[in-house]
């Protein structure tokens, strides 16, 4: 069985995007994603201004907390592309595939 040491900070990243979702109609400024998030008295970023794809560095966990994405560059391929497998009903972030092939964007 997988524990995600990082799960509460998670679940209340999820909770901070569906209040922001219904209060601004799925349109949230950027300004409230900068916003931290605090969990147990710790503070957490929602985003990384400079990446779409972070880990804050208080995660006890190698996973990372993504919430944004960039739009891909005209005429060029995404630089990663997440998958669905139908199967288990689960998300496979293009992201993960990243990692598990040895690139590792955190120097890490």
């Amino acid at each position: 069985m997988l524990v995600d040491p990082d799960f509460e900070v998670r679940l209340a990243a999820i909770e901070r995007v569906h209040e922001l979702s219904r209060r601004f109609e799925d349109v949230i400024p950027r300004s409230e994603l900068l916003r931290n998030l605090t969990v147990h008295g710790r503070q957490y970023p929602l985003v990384n201004p400079q990446s779409g794809i972070h880990r804050p560095a208080r995660f006890d966990g190698p996973a990372a907390l993504t919430i944004v994405t960039t739009a891909p560059k005209p005429n060029a391929p995404p630089p990663y592309e997440d998958t669905f497998d139908e199967q288990s009903g689960t998300i496979r972030q293009g992201f993960d595939r990243m990692l598990t092939s040895g690139v590792t964007p955190f120097g890490r």
